[in-house]
């Protein structure tokens, strides 16, 4: 009964963007929120994550999402021409997005001037406001925060110390373990035909090595791109 009526609430909502929107403003923003919600779950994650659970944080997560959302537009429009979600139950709060849609068309159109102005312009000062907004939402604990060129340079700096120092291990193995007596006695009676092969593994640890290397090296230039203004 309770998601029942939080879904009218959702129709009566939406009735009310139309009166003040118009249709296709009303429709294009309910549209445009998964698109949001993808764009941004793909943003922390290939962006600030990392640097994130490396205790780095950027000082304006806001403003790189926005870079990055400009700078896919090709890929987001994708997104957009596809079809909305028809799927609900009645466990769902929400209506499904396609429902919505419908329920907006159908509604009176009202008069309403077009205006393809960015709905930023609504905000004065919206790169301040929205530094001032991470500072109240984003808790970046004992995170050091850092300008994004920094940002990058320090999550990928240790990012690559940490791949690296593991290559190393991989490839000298740890000198810290010492064998068990049975397996001193494997070892000793198959050190000849072992010694055949050591040299070849050794290789081809080392090219996995400069392989993962050249693989975090490719990434670093798209991940800084999201600093630049």
């Amino acid at each position: 009964m309770s998601n029942a009526v939080t879904r009218r609430q959702e129709f009566e909502a939406d009735r009310a963007s139309v009166r003040a929107a118009g249709v296709p403003a009303a429709t294009s923003a309910m549209r445009e929120i998964p698109v949001v919600a993808a764009a941004w779950n793909f943003y922390f994650g290939r962006y600030v994550s990392y640097g994130w659970e490396l205790g780095y944080a950027p000082d304006d997560v806001f403003g790189g999402f926005a870079r990055l959302y400009a700078a896919r537009s090709a890929e987001l429009d994708e997104m957009r021409e596809g079809q909305p979600d028809r799927a609900t139950s009645r466990w769902d709060t929400h209506p499904s997005t396609a429902e919505r849609i419908a329920a907006m068309r159908a509604a009176s159109p009202g008069e309403h001037p077009a205006d393809d102005r960015p709905a930023g312009d609504l905000l004065p000062g919206l790169a301040e406001a929205s530094l001032a907004l991470q500072r109240e939402v984003v808790d970046v604990g004992s995170r050091e925060v850092l300008s994004w060129p920094d940002f990058t340079a320090a999550a990928m700096t240790t990012m690559l110390q940490n791949r690296a120092d593991r290559v190393f291990r991989a490839v000298a193995g740890d000198p810290g373990r010492r064998p068990r007596p049975a397996r001193r006695a494997r070892r000793a009676g198959g050190l000849r035909a072992g010694g055949r092969d050591a040299g070849d593994r050794g290789r081809r640890r080392g090219a996995r090595g400069r392989d993962t290397v050249e693989a975090v090296l490719k990434q670093v230039g798209e991940r800084a791109a999201v600093g630049q203004a």
